[in-house]
């Protein structure tokens, strides 16, 4: 049976694995949902991979092309998605929130596809309405 995404990593889960010292409950709360469960963003993909590029190590790629290169579904930014971007877009501005545009981009696709954003960063995403968020800094997992 293959199981569906319920999970949206954003970057910096993302790429946690490729830290050189990943954090443990990052580890915990990837190892307890299962990969099946997880996916990242089209646009996600593209900021990880120009930072891989500005790294200009051959050690990281390589552990990027091990470890997490074709790992996970990638979730596309389509017209849906841009809506919830502007809405959310100006939630922060009115708000003024100091939001970094991908994660305003995380949370549109997240709440796009009706998927749980996991963060280690959660109060980046508290104004955002009807967006599920789970903290992977957190010692305890939230009950699936």
């Amino acid at each position: 049976m293959i199981k569906e995404p319920t999970h949206l990593l954003d970057l910096s889960v993302y790429l946690e694995p490729l830290q050189p010292s990943p954090n443990p409950r990052v580890r915990e709360h990837w190892e307890a949902i299962g990969e099946p469960a997880m996916a990242i963003g089209a646009p996600t993909l593209a900021k990880a991979l120009a930072l891989l590029d500005e790294r200009d190590s051959k050690r990281v790629w390589q552990g990027y092309r091990n470890i997490l290169e074709d790992r996970f579904p990638v979730f596309a930014f389509d017209e849906e998605a841009a809506k919830l971007f502007l809405r959310f877009e100006q939630v922060a501005r009115k708000n003024k929130l100091d939001c970094k545009s991908l994660d305003i981009v995380e949370a549109a696709l997240a709440r796009r596809y009706g998927l749980i954003l996991a963060t280690v960063r959660p109060g980046a995403f508290e104004p955002f309405s009807g967006l599920a968020v789970e903290d992977w800094n957190a010692l305890e997992m939230t009950p699936g």
